[in-house]
Order: structure tokens, then sequence, then C-alpha cells
């Protein structure tokens, strides 16, 4: 075959079928030389392979300590059936016990504390005495650099669809956050309308203990983003001795006003309706009911597909074969 028809071929099989999503890790310290970004793991982006996809950013907050690169599996069903591009962003949570905080969950016993944490966290303002987040660490300002980094490193892939007057476009920003980001992402979609509010693990802002247990008062307050575009995800088992976070989801869902917790095992989507979601599997040899809703550790079929998709594409709004 002449080079000539090799070209054409190649044209063809390229117009026939999209390219397989582009997945890129990059530093913030290194993406900005000069500033320093305290934690500064990889961030990791995938920009999806169809065009025009469908035009909105899956942007994910890890829980405390998971590197962004642990949520590979539900960014590329996002990118790869969604049509999303998808944002893993490293950031530093006022609960971690580092040099910029203490462990804030277990000494927010009073309000406002827990909605002080995440708006310190979400613009680095002084929020609470024991948060040290400043504007260079806060989700915002990350979240506005990656894309920035993003838009100008990659122009052809969309990433500056996201960004106007160097901020975020909400409205066609989904987030999805695990455990503390869970929380995180719960006061965004409070303050902001989203395209969508995916919560994993989470959120457990509460307090008392027991018949005691009272949600947040936060989490009942009016939301920017209507409720019909929040969904959460959980596990039975995730009941540790020292932190029971399937009774925190029993009153901290509805609270936000997504009902009460539905099992979904042996049901199919859309899980009657339910935004609230629950299983009970067992999670894999080494792995924890925690992580196993969200990150790469999540149990997989005969196939190699992850057993949650289903509840994935519900909480994302992806229609299964499109």
């Amino acid at each position: 075959m002449s080079s000539r028809l090799v070209l054409f071929a190649a044209l063809v099989c390229a117009l026939a079928f999209p390219a397989d999503a582009a997945e890129h890790g990059f530093k913030l310290g290194t993406a900005y030389p000069g500033t320093t970004f305290t934690p500064d793991r990889e961030d990791v982006a995938v920009s999806n392979g169809q065009r025009p996809g469908n035009g909105l950013l899956l942007v994910v907050l890890p829980a405390i300590g998971t590197a962004p690169s642990a949520y590979g599996r539900l960014m590329h069903a996002a990118a790869d059936d969604g049509g999303y591009h998808a944002l893993a962003l490293d950031w530093v949570s006022g609960f971690e016990t580092d040099a910029r905080g203490t462990n804030i969950f277990y000494q927010c016993d009073h309000e406002p504390c827990f909605e002080g944490v995440w708006q310190e966290e979400f613009d680095g303002s002084d929020q609470v005495p024991k948060v040290r987040i400043g504007p260079t660490d806060s989700v915002l300002n990350r979240l506005v650099k990656a894309l920035t980094y993003l838009a100008h490193t990659w122009p052809d892939e969309g990433w500056g669809a996201f960004l106007a007057d160097d901020q975020p476009v909400w409205s066609k920003i989904a987030i999805a956050g695990h455990a503390n980001g869970a929380g995180e992402a719960a006061y965004i979609a409070s303050r902001f309308t989203l395209a969508r509010v995916a919560l994993f693990s989470g959120p457990l802002d509460s307090t008392g203990d027991g018949p005691d247990l009272k949600p947040a008062s936060w989490l009942s307050a009016p939301h920017a983003t209507p409720a019909s575009l929040w969904y959460a995800f959980g596990s039975t088992r995730d009941t540790s001795r020292t932190l029971n976070r399937t009774e925190r989801y029993s009153i901290n869902w509805p609270a936000l006003g997504l009902g009460q917790p539905l099992n979904t095992d042996g049901l199919v989507p859309p899980f009657n309706g339910a935004h609230a979601l629950l299983t009970s599997l067992a999670p894999c040899d080494g792995c924890t009911p925690s992580n196993m809703t969200a990150t790469d550790q999540t149990p997989l079929d005969a196939a190699g597909t992850p057993v949650f998709r289903p509840i994935w594409d519900t909480m994302l709004g992806i229609v299964a074969g499109n």
C-alpha cells in the first residue's frame, strides 16, 4: 500500500473512532515556579476523547492523604463514557494533623465550626483558629491555577471553557468529593450553582454521639445547587470503632435534602429514584469500606469493570450506551 493510501486509511479511522482520553499529571509547584503549595502532590487531568463531549468539568476532591491519582477509574468513567473533562485536585484539609492544622473533626463540637473550616479551605480566609490555610493553598486558588495551566499547556483540549475572568464557571462544573472532600464539595455546592454534586463516604459534619447525634446546622441551610442535582454514596460497613460513618449518613444526607439512604445491592438504575445510596458489599482484600466507594480500591467484576459503575453513572448523569 502506498504511503498516501496509508495516510488516508489512518485519517478515516481517526474520524470514525474518537481518540482515547488524554491524561496529564502535573504539580502546581512546578507549573508555577516561585510559588509554594503545601502539599504539592501531582494533580491528574483527563480530557475526554469525544468531541464535543458533554461540556462539563468534573472536579474530584480526594480524601485526607489520598493522592489524586487514586481516582483513575472514576475519572475515566466520567471522561470516556460521560464526555466529561475531569480534574483530580490536590488540596490541603484542615482535618489533617500536619503543620497546617489539627484534627478539626473531633474539635468541631460547636457551631459554626464546620462551616468555617470549609470556607477557609475554599478561599483561604481566616475562619477557624486551628486551621491555617492561606489563599495560595485554598481550593479556589488551586482550581483556578490548575485550569489556567491546563488551558495554556494544552489549548486544543478545551480546558479554557471552565474559566471566565480568572474564575471558575461553576455552572459547567460538577464536583465529586470523597470523605472530607465530600464536606468541601457540599460546601461549594451550597454557595454556587453547580452542574452536579457527587458525595462519596461523606460529609460527616455532626455533633454529639449515639442518640444525641445531630447534623451540623449548615447542612440543612438553603443551597445554591438544587437538591435534584445532589447524590451521595457510602458503605454500610463503614462503622469503625472510632468513627461510625454510616450513622452520620443517616442524619446528614436527609439534612442535605437527599432523603433516607437506600441500599442499592441487587437494584439497577435509577435505583428507585433515590439520591442517597448505600452498599453492603465487602471491600477487596486490603481495601477499606470508605475508599471502595470512589478510589481505585473499588471492587471489579470478572471483566475488570468497577462493580459500582452503574452507581457512578447515576451520580454523574451518565446514560449507559451513549
